[in-house]
């Protein structure tokens, strides 16, 4: 079976031929691991066959301004995404608070 299928199939509640795994350290831990193991890779150390999905940034640009409403007046600038549903006003020259 590939990893992918692994994964797959433990998640229709069914038997992969072995099963899948990961683990994640933290900073510390993982200076440990690399002191004891001689190792800087916990997958292959462990034989985990992990796998990360990666998103590209979007290329579009799109103005969503006429979706906030009243902006400060008199200010130029631009509405800035800081993650987690936040936006603030930028106004030009200066950072995002």
């Amino acid at each position: 079976m590939t990893p992918r299928e692994r994964v797959l199939t433990t998640l229709a509640r069914q038997k992969p031929d072995k099963v899948p795994k990961e683990a994640g350290f933290s900073p510390a831990l993982y200076e440990i691991f690399k002191q004891k193991t001689n190792s800087i890779e916990p997958n292959e150390y462990f034989n985990m066959e992990t796998r990360y999905p990666f998103f590209k940034d979007t290329t579009r640009k799109i103005d969503f301004s006429k979706y906030y409403g009243q902006l400060p007046e008199g200010k130029e600038g631009k509405i800035v995404y800081e993650g987690e549903g936040k936006h603030t006003w930028q106004i030009s020259g200066q950072p995002s608070k």
